[in-house]
Formats: C-alpha cells, sequence, structure tokens
C-alpha cells in the first residue's frame, strides 16, 4: 500500500530521477521510485516489470479501433519503436535512483518475434460490443490465475496505486494545480 506520505517523501526523488515535472510522467514514475526504494531496503537489486505487454499484446484501448479498422500490426509496431523514449527511459531512472535494475521479460527478443508473428485475432476479441484486449496472455493466465485476475480490467499503475489522487491533494493543498506542483518541485531541485 501507497500513503500520502509515501507520496510526499517521495515525489522530490521521483522529480530528480525522471529530470520531469511532467504530471503524467511523475505520477507513473512515482510507484515505481517507491517500490525500488522498498524492494532496495529489503535486499533486492531487480525487479520485473510488465512494460512491453501492452504493445506487444494490445493492451491499450486505442488497439481497439486499429484492430476494426485492420491497422493493429502498424500500430504495434509504431508504439514499440517508441517504447523507450515513452517508457522503458522514465521506469528505468526511477528503479535505478536506488540502485535496483527494472527487467523487462516481455521485451525479450524471442518474446518480440513470437509476439509479432501472431496474428490480430491472437491479441483482440470481440466479445459483444466488448473487446479483450489482450487475450492470449489472459489465455495463458487463466491456467495459472483464478479467472477474475486473468481477466481483470486494465488499471495504470497511477490509478490502481491512488498515486495521481494522492498527487492532487497535495497539490490541493498547497493551493495549486498538480502541473503547478510538480513544476514548483522541479525549478527547486533543479535550481
Amino acid at each position: 500500500m501507497i500513503t500520502e506520505k509515501d507520496v510526499e517523501e517521495a515525489v522530490v526523488g521521483t522529480v530528480y530521477a525522471v529530470e520531469s515535472a511532467d504530471p503524467v510522467k511523475v505520477s507513473i514514475a512515482l510507484p515505481l521510485y517507491i517500490l525500488a526504494r522498498k524492494a532496495r531496503n529489503d535486499g533486492y537489486r531487480v525487479l520485473l516489470s510488465g512494460q512491453g505487454a501492452d504493445e506487444l499484446f494490445a493492451g491499450y484501448a486505442r488497439y481497439e479501433k486499429a484492430f476494426d479498422e485492420g491497422r493493429l500490426p502498424e500500430a504495434l509496431d509504431h508504439d514499440l519503436r517508441h517504447i523507450a523514449e515513452v517508457n522503458l527511459e522514465r521506469d528505468d531512472a526511477a528503479t535505478m535512483a536506488h540502485g535496483v535494475e527494472l527487467r523487462v521479460p516481455f521485451l525479450d527478443m524471442r518474446v518480440v518475434a513470437a509476439a509479432r508473428r501472431m496474428g490480430p485475432a491472437l491479441k483482440v476479441r470481440r466479445n459483444g460490443k466488448d473487446y479483450i484486449r489482450k487475450y492470449v496472455l489472459r489465455k495463458v493466465a487463466e491456467k495459472y490465475l483464478p479467472r477474475e485476475v486473468a481477466h481483470a480490467p486494465k488499471k495504470a499503475i497511477q490509478y490502481g496505486t491512488g498515486v495521481q489522487k494522492t498527487l492532487e491533494r497535495l497539490a490541493k493543498s498547497r493551493c495549486q494545480t498538480p502541473a503547478g506542483y510538480l513544476e514548483s518541485l522541479y525549478r527547486n531541485v533543479f535550481r
């Protein structure tokens, strides 16, 4: 569980680590920064991340339209080509701030090659009006996890951990927007 105190103690270090005041970037990096600090304190030096699963197996809602339009492979390839600067650099900076290496097994070249050979129907399935994204991963997960876990809806880390709402509360308590709050921290850190 991440508390408001955890976020308040980690936000300056996160801004410093990711060298940004961007609210989205910071709110995603914060839980990783906190987790890496806890992992390091518990003696761990390596963490595994699911980064790449969405870009390989169509985990984002925007892929539904691409699927319907027959453009899913192109949309996935585009996002995969840009994953380093969009996600990996931020996540690596957040964890390495505590000397913890973040490994991304979904981005192993063998997994990438296998995923790129799979047809769109293994990645997205229509279920009436709804879509099942990351279909093949959910089917594999059913073998090892309860169905409700294997088919749980996607929840971004900043929302699932409550970090986004906590950042908003911290900013409001200082009579600022989240962007203004993070920008003031950024200016103080890099003064």
